[in-house]
């Protein structure tokens, strides 16, 4: 919480570079999830000062995924794409982190078709529906079926999109019904 960010800061200068790291990367994703992405991208920058190689590549990745929306939340689609590709490099050997890979090949997708790099769109998105078909996460795979359907509807294919679209409310996700109408 932000009160616990409050009383961290009292002791930052005696902080390991670890701790400082963790105490930016918490506050970029408190900003991240109040929607204030702005601050959230100057938190995550302060924090990647103190990225180290020699941490766990679970780190890594959710540090790179957690900026990669940050960036495609502010439209900034090209660096969204780098951070997201660093993130799958770390997650991808990583099989208990699946949903973490699968999210991020999500975005990854999403910000290809905002650039309109239609057939890297449809990879990322594929790869993020293989892998939310094998942990069985309904909620997320929604979601990649909702943009695979975007997807097809963009390029003119509005028989294979209705097929993805049907899909994705087939889940009953109250929040991908409200994002269709």
């Amino acid at each position: 919480s932000k009160q616990s960010l409050v009383k961290a800061r009292e002791f930052e200068g005696n902080f390991t570079e670890l701790q400082k790291y963790q105490l930016f990367f918490a506050e970029g994703i408190i900003y991240y999830f109040e929607k204030q992405y702005q601050d959230s991208l100057v938190s995550l920058e302060k924090a990647e000062k103190y990225l180290s190689p020699s941490m766990e590549p679970a780190e890594i990745g959710e540090f790179h995924l957690i900026k990669a929306m940050v960036y495609y939340f502010l439209d900034i689609t090209t660096l969204s794409a780098v951070h997201a590709a660093r993130a799958v490099e770390n997650f991808k050997s990583l099989e208990p982190l699946n949903f973490l890979l699968a999210r991020t090949e999500l975005v990854q997708g999403m910000n290809y078709l905002d650039m309109s790099d239609y057939e890297l769109a449809e990879e990322h998105l594929h790869r993020a529906l293989s892998t939310c078909k094998k942990i069985e996460n309904q909620s997320l795979l929604a979601s990649t079926n909702l943009n695979l359907g975007l997807l097809y509807v963009t390029r003119g294919l509005p028989a294979t999109a209705i097929r993805y679209l049907e899909d994705a409310l087939e889940g009953k996700q109250e929040r991908i019904e409200l994002n269709i109408l």
